[in-house]
């Protein structure tokens, strides 16, 4: 697990900076001391991320362009799992289709694979209802 973990494991920065009102200033690189500071003397930043949490914190100062050097650094951790885990649920998913009994399908061809990854949920009988209406009454 170190071994595939290895980049993951070397972002020692941003796991200080996931909560920046923890961290002493003098601890960080020069350059991101004076956004640090600023951040941490901001009391509605500090109640913005007591009340977001720190995934959403770093996301909403990254769109309100606030402490851009600070957001270069933590979004490598608050970005790092889950595109790890997309990454991973997709080859698990590919995994699954492959199986011996159905080893002849060519994935890029079916929609099989779009249809494992997605959160979408068909609503059958809706479209069972939708079918019956279209079918014309003398069939």
């Amino acid at each position: 697990m170190i071994k595939r973990f290895t980049d993951l494991l070397e972002l020692e920065p941003p796991h200080r900076l996931i909560d920046p009102f923890c961290v002493d200033a003098s601890t960080v690189p020069l350059y991101l001391q004076e956004e640090l500071m600023d951040l941490q003397s901001d009391c509605e930043e500090k109640a913005h991320f007591t009340m977001m949490g720190y995934e959403r914190f770093w996301i909403a100062v990254a769109g309100r362009n606030k402490f851009p050097n600070l957001w270069k650094v933590a979004k490598l951790l608050v970005l790092a799992f889950p595109t790890s885990y997309l990454v991973e649920r997709g080859f698990s998913a590919v995994v699954q289709l492959l199986t011996k009994q159905r080893n002849r399908l060519d994935i890029s061809q079916y929609r099989d694979l779009r249809l494992l990854l997605t959160d979408m949920k068909p609503d059958v009988n809706g479209i069972i209802d939708e079918h019956h209406a279209q079918v014309h009454p003398s069939h």
